[in-house]
């Protein structure tokens, strides 16, 4: 886990220039923090909070409870989410492994709320667990209203509990090794193939959303 709100980081001060708010760096295998920028303060969740419906659904796989080759219908309520979409159909199918692919990659709001209902029926049910797993890995400054990140009142996060989070992801999980990637009609973006390193995609995208 990371080292208590109370230790000294490594630096005193950030040895670069930081235009946001809010920022933490740490060692993820020692939780030591080498410095921070307000890292308690509350602030917007935003499209970070997707790291924990990607945890949940990684811990469901390595768990066992769910496979990546499941087949997973789109619903109606999936389909509608708005702002970063993967566009999905409303009736569609497409495996737990593509909606996730997409949730990490894309950012796709319907493609979350799609593994949401999947693994907990609701979302309303899935969110509720998003929050118990933030309180088991000391997210105190934690709450979830969503599970895609979309504005709500009281949902809100700090840059220390976002550490806590992505310190959590396995990195043995077998979705997050390097693997060629097609884009396809749930993403519908290039038809172009190439080898994409999900662990870095993610990690570069992670390391973007702490600087909250």
């Amino acid at each position: 886990g990371l080292a208590k709100a109370d230790d000294t980081p490594m630096e005193a001060e950030a040895p670069i220039a930081l235009t946001s708010p809010s920022a933490i760096l740490c060692e993820a295998s020692t939780g030591r923090v080498v410095f921070e920028k307000n890292a308690d303060e509350r602030r917007p969740v935003a499209s970070v909070n997707k790291v924990m419906t990607i945890l949940l659904t990684l811990e469901a796989v390595d768990e066992g409870r769910v496979s990546l080759e499941d087949q997973v219908t789109v619903s109606r309520a999936a389909a509608g989410q708005i702002g970063s979409q993967a566009l999905l159909d409303a009736g569609a199918v497409y495996s737990l492994k593509e909606l996730l692919k997409s949730t990490i990659i894309a950012s796709a709001n319907d493609s979350a709320y799609a593994l949401a209902e999947y693994l907990a029926g609701t979302e309303t049910d899935f969110v509720a667990r998003m929050n118990e797993r933030a309180q088991e890995l000391g997210m105190t400054d934690t709450v979830y209203v969503n599970c895609t990140g979309l504005p709500a009142e009281n949902q809100h996060t700090t840059a220390r509990d976002v550490a806590r989070m992505a310190a959590a992801l396995s990195p043995e999980s077998s979705l997050l090794e390097p693997q060629p990637v097609r884009a396809r009609a749930a993403v519908r973006t290039s038809a172009r193939t190439r080898a994409v390193s999900l662990i870095e995609c993610f990690f570069i995208v992670l390391f973007s959303l702490l600087i909250l």
